[in-house]
């Protein structure tokens, strides 16, 4: 396809879309759109209207919506856009030869990325940062010498995310970003800033360090960041500073808790209630990473806790009896052995999400599908071989539809098993839709 320059008429009558950040997506897609329905004698692809373009982006591959951006500067606009409005949970990577999603590389959609990954520092960092111009998040894998913060000042501006999982954050860094709503950082060099975050006025949440022993002033330290919403804490330093958060003030909307199983004792549950009771927190969600662990015993006292709205749970022993969750919402499920997950829905009565991260089998997804009257989503992160005896939409809906008041359920696959599903017959019911993975949003609980 030819992108010529208009003519001098056409300029009188169109401006030109430009990329500015600061128009909305709309504004830039309605910008776009009207240079298309202007031009004089356009190719029979430019005549479809914007929503005739998104139902065909439907049918392509990341890859390939990538490949159909690339042909002209106005589809370049709706392509890029479509990408940032749909695709949130693609997390992308910058490498020394450009930015990629998994083994595609998306340099062309630089400007509409939101979010990206960079593992080390690469003389081609700098140019290829400095034209994302919509980032809001960038994970640093590994922060080495060779990369300074002043040096992406600009970028660092409008993040609200950060998180550096190798790498030492200084306290001139914490100005850089201003706007900076998350913070996750490999605290074991620099403490003390956890007493400095008073420079990110606007900070939602963080992580606490995982270092023994009780930090000086803990009664205090929410006071400096006002808008706090939530905490991610190990729980054998939460445990250790209990007295300094019991005496806060802070008013947490939600507290995260990794865990392994031989940390769970008579204390646990009491802790975390009188937490709850003393209003310290209203939600709490618990990452369960031990993948020796799952026995009955842990299990059952996670049950003991009156504000569980989030379980992520690495391992499940064969044997465990579930006990009754009556206000868990989420479920993150790793190797789950031969425990029968079909016996969870029963034990789940408000259960609105659940990931399965391995293997599953038409009976889990069908007993959930059947049981569970508020759930809303279903999220397959492994790869599903048989995909029309797992996922057979038809069956599916009818199951869900016997069930009253159901809500209805997306189920979230990786993108080949959906665009199979979709050339195969569709990806929606009236009960139940599929959508691919990466059109789900990670967030704090889960990415």
């Amino acid at each position: 396809m030819s992108d010529e320059a208009p003519s001098k008429n056409e300029k009188s009558t169109s401006p030109t879309p430009t990329c500015d950040a600061e128009k909305t997506d709309d504004q830039m897609v309605a910008a776009a759109a009207a240079v298309l329905q202007i031009q004089e004698n356009p190719p029979d692809i430019f005549k479809l209207d914007v929503d005739c373009c998104e139902e065909l982006f439907e049918w392509l591959s990341i890859k390939d919506l990538h490949s159909f951006g690339q042909t002209c500067k106005r589809m370049h606009r709706i392509a890029g856009i479509y990408f940032r409005q749909n695709y949130p949970g693609a997390k992308t990577e910058f490498r020394s030869d450009g930015i990629y999603y998994d083994s595609t590389r998306l340099d062309g959609f630089m400007e509409f990325i939101d979010d990206i990954s960079i593992e080390t520092y690469d003389s081609n960092l700098l140019a290829y940062i400095g034209k994302c111009k919509s980032l809001k998040a960038i994970n640093f894998k590994f922060l080495d010498k060779g990369l300074k913060f002043d040096m992406i000042s600009e970028v660092l501006a409008k993040v609200e995310n950060i998180q550096i999982i190798v790498g030492e954050l200084k306290e001139k860094d914490l100005e850089l970003s201003p706007n900076l709503k998350r913070l996750i950082v490999n605290w074991s060099c620099n403490a003390y800033l956890l007493f400095k975050l008073n420079k990110c006025p606007k900070l939602e949440h963080i992580n606490f360090p995982p270092i023994e022993g009780r930090f000086k002033g803990m009664e205090r330290f929410f006071e400096q960041i006002p808008n706090i919403q939530s905490i991610s804490i190990d729980w054998r330093i939460l445990y250790a500073n209990k007295n300094g958060f019991l005496q806060s003030n802070a008013k947490l909307d939600t507290l995260i808790i990794s865990l392994r199983d031989d940390e769970v004792d008579e204390t646990f549950g009491s802790i975390l209630n009188e937490l709850h009771d003393r209003g310290f927190y209203k939600r709490l969600h618990l990452l369960q990473m031990d993948f020796a662990g799952g026995r009955q015993q842990s299990i059952d006292s996670f049950a003991s806790l009156r504000a569980l709205d989030g379980l992520l749970i690495a391992n499940i022993e064969t044997d465990v009896i579930w006990p009754l969750m009556q206000n868990l919402k989420t479920i993150v499920i790793g190797d789950f052995n031969d425990f029968d997950l079909t016996t969870l829905p029963s034990k789940l009565p408000m259960l609105q999400r659940i990931d399965i991260l391995l293997d599953t089998t038409m009976d889990v997804i069908r007993a959930f599908i059947r049981w569970s009257k508020d759930l809303k989503q279903i999220r397959i992160k492994s790869t599903i071989e048989d995909v029309e005896t797992i996922l057979d939409l038809t069956s599916l809906n009818k199951e869900r539809a016997k069930l009253a008041a159901a809500s209805k359920v997306i189920i979230y696959v990786p993108e080949d098993v959906f665009l199979a599903k979709k050339f195969a017959g569709g990806v929606s019911r009236s009960f139940i839709e599929i959508k691919r993975f990466e059109s789900a949003k990670s967030d704090l609980f889960y990415s």
